[in-house]
């Protein structure tokens, strides 16, 4: 969830009247973080379907369809532009719900999971954040690399400052664990341009008053530079 929540991020500090909408699974860890950052949030019944006992299929499948009448709900009523998704199989009813609105799928992880790659078929835009995921999409003019979203407010820290915060001996004394911690800078650094390569992946697709996000579970600003929106703006994480 932590993705969504930087490119959400980036979307409000350039169009600070964006509306947002979080939608979870019923009784989701991330409701209460999404509360916390602002965002409005809507649950959903969702289940997974992949590696379960038969005796627990029927009732997930069930939830899902359940959860696909929910999300077609929630849909009429937000009316998203663009649906933002991050994995996870709460997002699975928002998808087929929304699946005649521009879409935008980050993937996390170097190898997708089965979730992700369902998500991929409603995708008009899949963001990765290693090129070696490239090989498991079979569009790959779809497929941008963005690298991974951090919060921005992380690149106002140095290493320095973060080792005199948490109380840490000094890295001089283990050159080979502080050049990979300086490898690990230079690669949070790249990172905190990622939230902008996805909004701009979203702002290519939404050409309506709405801007929609759906991100799921897991979990910039030059992307919204090119966001074709009024004043008043929505976006939905699910």
């Amino acid at each position: 969830m932590y993705p969504a929540l930087a490119v959400h991020s980036a979307l409000t500090s350039q169009h600070p009247h964006l509306e947002t909408l979080w939608v979870g699974g019923e009784g989701g860890m991330e409701e209460e973080l999404v509360n916390r950052a602002g965002i409005s949030y809507r649950s959903i019944p969702a289940a997974g379907v992949h590696g379960v006992g038969l005796r627990a299929l029927p009732g997930n499948i069930a939830k899902l369809t359940r959860g696909v009448l929910a999300s077609r709900r929630i849909v009429h009523e937000f009316k998203p532009d663009v649906l933002f998704f991050t994995g996870g199989f709460v997002a699975a009813p928002m998808a087929v719900a929304g699946r005649n609105i521009p879409t935008v799928l980050y993937v996390p992880d170097i190898e997708p999971g089965l979730a992700l790659k369902f998500l991929s078929r409603f995708a008009d835009v899949v963001t990765v954040t290693a090129p070696d995921s490239n090989k498991y999409f079979p569009h790959p003019e779809r497929i941008v690399l963005s690298g991974y979203p951090l919060r921005s407010d992380l690149s106002n820290w140095s290493r320095e400052q973060a080792t005199q915060h948490f109380g840490l001996d000094s890295c001089k004394a283990h050159p080979a664990r502080h050049r990979r911690k300086q490898r690990r800078a230079l690669d949070q650094h790249g990172c905190a341009e990622t939230s902008r390569s996805i909004i701009r992946c979203g702002a290519d697709h939404s050409h309506h008053r709405h801007f929609g996000l759906a991100g799921c579970r897991k979990s910039g600003a030059g992307i919204t530079r090119r966001i074709k929106v009024s004043l008043s703006c929505t976006a939905v994480f699910a």
